[in-house]
């Protein structure tokens, strides 16, 4: 093999380590903007359970953005799992880098045999400062400054439907959640969050009011099922 073969030989095999490097970069950088733009913009959502029906379907995805922290009376919030859970460090660390780069969609922390750990979509019906009761399901608000009690839907931003069924004669009201609860006033930074599904979903009436640090986004949009396609802001 003469001279010229062999530097022809070595620029052609420069020239393909030099592609494959930029193809690489290429490729890492997609992958960070695309992380980048999904945490800080948009992500979808699965919800996996009838909780908001009907407004969003079982198995439904909705858009979900994380600039809209501060809700609004009506809003759907996504409610980020605990941060105190009993996890090491490095699961920690491990589980950061993961949701970050799989755009939320994977989470090392959740266990379904812990109650808060998943991902859930739920309406913030009272805000700070509320007093609040429940009767037949149907919220009744106070905001903080008024005389009088408002139902959810009066104060709520948005138009919305609520399931439930009426308990029947010599119904334990222990098992379940609960359609009726007494008079009281939410606290700084405590939210109250409700599922559309009162009768067999869990929310704030089983966990108490949440912070607004437990929330990472409000949704925007729920795209699918096509049928179910519409505004949530």
């Amino acid at each position: 093999m003469n001279r010229q073969a062999l530097e022809y030989s070595y620029t052609l095999r420069k020239q393909i380590k030099n592609r494959n490097i930029k193809i690489i970069l290429s490729f890492t950088i997609a992958i960070i903007y695309i992380a980048i733009v999904t945490n800080i913009v948009l992500f979808p959502v699965r919800q996996n359970a009838d909780s908001m029906n009907p407004d969003i379907p079982e198995k439904g995805l909705v858009f979900v953005t994380p600039l809209l922290k501060n809700p609004h009376r009506g809003d759907i919030v996504l409610l980020e799992q605990r941060t105190d859970l009993n996890s090491n460090v490095f699961k920690k660390i491990a589980n950061a880098f993961v949701y970050f780069f799989t755009a939320r969609q994977i989470n090392l922390t959740s266990d379904p045999e812990i109650p808060g750990t998943n991902k859930q979509l739920r309406r913030v019906v009272a805000l700070p400062g509320d007093t609040l009761y429940m009767k037949d399901y149907k919220l009744y608000v106070r905001p903080q400054g008024n005389r009088h009690f408002l139902t959810e839907f009066e104060l709520s931003d948005h138009t919305y439907n609520i399931t439930f069924c009426k308990s029947v004669p010599g119904w334990d009201e222990s098992i379940g959640v609960t359609g009726d609860f007494e008079e009281f006033t939410l606290g700084d930074d405590e939210y109250f969050v409700l599922s559309d599904n009162r009768f067999s979903s869990t929310d704030s009436r089983i966990w108490g009011p949440v912070s607004q640090k437990r929330f990472g986004g409000t949704a925007l949009l729920c795209y699918w099922p096509f049928k179910s396609f519409k505004g949530l802001k």
